[in-house]
C-alpha cells in the first residue's frame, strides 16, 4: 500500500482489501507502469514527483492482468529482461532507492534488448524509460492537513459516475472542526502547488503538551503524525511537523460553532471494481461533505444518518478512527441474484434541521458477499431496483446500461506537468521564504 496515513480509512475492515492493489504510476515515456513505495495524500499525482530528500522508496514495474483489470509484476520472462537503476540524486539502497540529495532524478527502467538482446515477447521493441522525481529539502516546503479519511479513499475507491468533489483530498491552509466534533487530520507537505512525497524519513508532528491528547498511537507505540479527537468551543491549537531537526508550520486548528455549517454534500463511496461486469462495485460508504456560507470546509461534524429506502447494512465501520461524518454501509442483507442485479438505496443525511439525502445505485454479482442474518442490515421503503422492475431483472440491467447511466468516473486529475516551470530551475531561484501553501 502506497498511503503514508497510519489508521485511515483503509484499516477499518470493509475496506482492506482495497489498500492491498498498488496505485499505478506511469513512466515519463508512459511504456511502463509503477508501484511506488512514496506516499501522497492529496487528490493527483504530478509528473515528476516531487519527493523530500533522505527518502527511502521501493519501485515495482507492472502490468495489468486482463481478466480482473489489476496491475500486477511483469511475467517472469519479460521480469528477468527488465531492470530498474538510480539515475541523479536517485541512488541505488538496500532497501531500494534513496534520495541523496535536493535535485532532479529518476528511477531508470532499462529496455527489454538491453539485458536479453534475443528477447522477442511483448514490449520487445521499447526503449529506455525513467520515472522521474524532483528532490527538495524540508526548508523549503509548506505544511497543510487533508482530512485523513479522504487521503485514503481518492485513488483507491470509486464515487460512481461523477467526479470527487473539486475540494474532496485537498490540501486545507485554514483547518476548522466542529466544536465537540470528532476530527481527523493528518499533515501533508507542499511544494511550488505540488505535493511533496516521502518515505522512511524521520519527522513527528510538535505542538504544545496541552494538545498531546490529540496524537493518537499506532504499532509498538509509535505516535501517529496524524491529529484526532475533540475540541471545545474557541480553542486553538498551533502545530508543526519536525523533520528531522527542521521545523515545517502547519495550518492552525481551530474549533467553530456547529450553526456555521450551512451546506452538506454526501459522496457516495463504492468498491473499486476489478471485473468488467460492471463499472463500480458495491457501495462501502457515505462521507459528507460540510461547509460555512463561504463553501469553506468544516470538518467532524455530528451527522445523523438514516436509510430512507432500500436495504442496507449500516454503521458498518467499527474502527474507532471512524468519524461521525463518515458513513460505512454493505450490500449484505438481500439475496443473492441468479446473475446480477441493479440495486439502489437512499440515505439522508441531517444536521438539526439542515438535511440532504443521496441515492446509491449499483450492480450487485452474484459472487458477491452476503450476510442477511446480519445484525446491522436495516430496511426502508420499497426493495426494489431504481428502475421499478423486479431487482433480479437482466432486462432491466441491460435496458439501463443501453442508457449509458452507468458510465466509469472521469476524476479530475492535477493540470499537466508541461505547462508548468521546471522545479528544479525554481528550486535553484527560491529564496529562504517558503512558497504559499495551495488553498
Amino acid at each position: 500500500m502506497q498511503r503514508w496515513i497510519a489508521g485511515s480509512f483503509f484499516t477499518l475492515s470493509t475496506l482492506g482489501l482495497l489498500a492491498c492493489d498498488p496505485i499505478p504510476e506511469p513512466s515519463d515515456l508512459g511504456h511502463w507502469t509503477l508501484d511506488v513505495g512514496l506516499g501522497n495524500a492529496l487528490a493527483g499525482l504530478e509528473q515528476p514527483s516531487v519527493v523530500l530528500v533522505d527518502s527511502v522508496f521501493t519501485a515495482n514495474v507492472l502490468q495489468r492482468e486482463d481478466e480482473s483489470g489489476r496491475y500486477v509484476r511483469l511475467e517472469p520472462e519479460l521480469d528477468a529482461c527488465v531492470f530498474t537503476f538510480g539515475m541523479g540524486v536517485v541512488v541505488e539502497d538496500e532497501a531500494g532507492f534513496r534520495v541523496s540529495g535536493p535535485g532532479e532524478g529518476a528511477v531508470g527502467i532499462s529496455a527489454p534488448h538491453e539485458a536479453c538482446p534475443d528477447y522477442e515477447g511483448p514490449n520487445q521493441d521499447l526503449e529506455r524509460d525513467a520515472w522521474s522525481i524532483v528532490a527538495v529539502e524540508p526548508e523549503l516546503t509548506s505544511g497543510a492537513w487533508v482530512p485523513a479519511i479522504e487521503a485514503g479513499l481518492f485513488d483507491l475507491a470509486f464515487v460512481g459516475a461523477d467526479p470527487f468533489p473539486a475540494d474532496f483530498a485537498s490540501a486545507l491552509d485554514r483547518a476548522r472542526v466542529v466544536e465537540g466534533g470528532e476530527f481527523y487530520l493528518s499533515p501533508v507537505l507542499t511544494y511550488a502547488d505540488a505535493e511533496v512525497r516521502w518515505a522512511s524519513v524521520a519527522m513527528q508532528t510538535q505542538l504544545d503538551p496541552a494538545w498531546q491528547h490529540l496524537v493518537h498511537f499506532i504499532e509498538d507505540g509509535v505516535p501517529s503524525l496524524d491529529l484526532r479527537g475533540q475540541l471545545d468551543a474557541g480553542d486553538q491549537v498551533d502545530a508543526s511537523l519536525v523533520i528531522g531537526e527542521v521545523p515545517v508550520a502547519l495550518p492552525r486548528l481551530e474549533a467553530v460553532a456547529l450553526d456555521q455549517i450551512t451546506q452538506i454534500e454526501l459522496v457516495p463511496i463504492y468498491q473499486r471494481e476489478r471485473s468488467d461486469a460492471r463499472p463500480w462495485g458495491s457501495p462501502l460508504g457515505v462521507v459528507a461533505i460540510t461547509r460555512d456560507a463561504q463553501g469553506q470546509r468544516i470538518l467532524g461534524a455530528p451527522i445523523e444518518w438514516t436509510l430512507t429506502r432500500g436495504k442496507l447494512a449500516m454503521n458498518t465501520f467499527e474502527d474507532p478512527s471512524r468519524t461521525p461524518d463518515v458513513l460505512g454501509v454493505a450490500d449484505l442483507c438481500r439475496a443473492r441474484p441468479i446473475v446480477q442485479a441493479q440495486r439502489s438505496a437512499t440515505i439522508e443525511a441531517r444536521i438539526g434541521d439542515l438535511a440532504t439525502s443521496i441515492e446509491l445505485d449499483w450492480i450487485a454479482l452474484h459472487a458477491d458477499d452476503i450476510d442477511p442474518d446480519n445484525t446491522k442490515c436495516e430496511s426502508a421503503g420499497c426493495d426494489c431496483s431504481a428502475s421499478g422492475e423486479p431487482i433480479d431483472s437482466l432486462a432491466a440491467l441491460l435496458a439501463l446500461l443501453g442508457l449509458g447511466l452507468l458510465r466509469r468516473r472521469q476524476t479530475p486529475r492535477a493540470k499537466s506537468w508541461a505547462s508548468k516551470p521546471s522545479l528544479a530551475r525554481q528550486q535553484m531561484s527560491k529564496t529562504s521564504t517558503k512558497p504559499r501553501s495551495p488553498s
